[in-house]
């Protein structure tokens, strides 16, 4: 979770369910979550969603997703924040954003990584803005409940910026199945991990994972459970999916009893 200072200490922006990491060009979704210090409704309010540092004032924006002539004041997208707030929460207003990872052909330091072992991440930097609704045109002070015409809410914004892992588009798809050593059971709910991806086993212990060319590291996490290190290496004519299956080795909870010294 990215949390923002208030901007003037008015309002609140989060943003979370943010993914590890992105494929160059893929498209990712995340939640943004706002809550005004006066635990006011925020319900139809707007937020931004801009590719890059955003130093937008609000003057640069219409809400007919217009805007003028300045620089970085054009959204990639622009959603209102839901009705009702966040299930659980009195006033976190919150809505759903997406947009595309950029793609390898701007990110020549990425591209030229393809031909490595296993190529490294950049990143890439996003942006969130608050967009009040509007005063009316006879209004001087915000009035809950007023139609959104006329001039923007003074003094009333958030922001706040966040990056976003960038990897090239995976060539592989590995397909893991996890069990228990000894009793060769199906484990659910087993941490999977490679490089940057990450999922979780299901009720049949299988996982699915994107897999790029190269020596692959895949670490397994379960409490309870160990399991050591495992290193594939994939090549262009790898079969695919890569099929794999790892046992896991129980582990005994430690007794209390074993560190009593009294």
């Amino acid at each position: 979770m990215v949390e923002t200072t208030d901007v003037p200490c008015l309002c609140t922006l989060q943003v979370w369910d943010l993914p590890e990491a992105v494929a160059a060009g893929e498209r990712f979704e995340f939640t943004v979550g706002v809550k005004a210090a006066d635990s006011r409704s925020l319900a139809g309010w707007q937020v931004a969603l801009f590719d890059g540092r955003c130093e937008v004032m609000l003057d640069d924006i219409n809400h007919d997703n217009t805007s003028h002539d300045h620089t970085n004041t054009h959204p990639v997208q622009q959603a209102p924040l839901h009705a009702l707030p966040w299930p659980g929460s009195e006033a976190l207003y919150w809505t759903r954003l997406s947009a595309h990872a950029a793609s390898l052909h701007i990110l020549p330091d990425l591209g030229q990584a393809l031909s490595q072992s296993a190529p490294p991440a950049t990143t890439q930097i996003w942006s969130v803005q608050l967009l009040p609704p509007l005063l009316p045109a006879n209004e001087t002070a915000y009035s809950q409940g007023s139609e959104l015409d006329g001039a923007l809410v003074p003094g009333i914004t958030a922001h706040c910026e966040f990056t976003l892992s960038l990897m090239p588009l995976p060539s592989h798809k590995l397909r893991l199945h996890v069990i228990e050593e000894g009793s060769e059971r199906d484990l659910s709910d087993v941490l999977v991990r490679v490089g940057p991806w990450r999922c979780e086993t299901d009720a049949s212990g299988i996982a699915n994972l994107p897999l790029g060319t190269g020596l692959q590291t895949l670490i397994l996490w379960k409490g309870g459970y160990a399991a050591p290190l495992v290193n594939l290496s994939i090549d262009p004519d790898t079969a695919m999916p890569v099929q794999y299956q790892v046992a896991m080795r129980p582990e005994l909870e430690a007794n209390p009893d074993d560190n009593w010294t009294a």
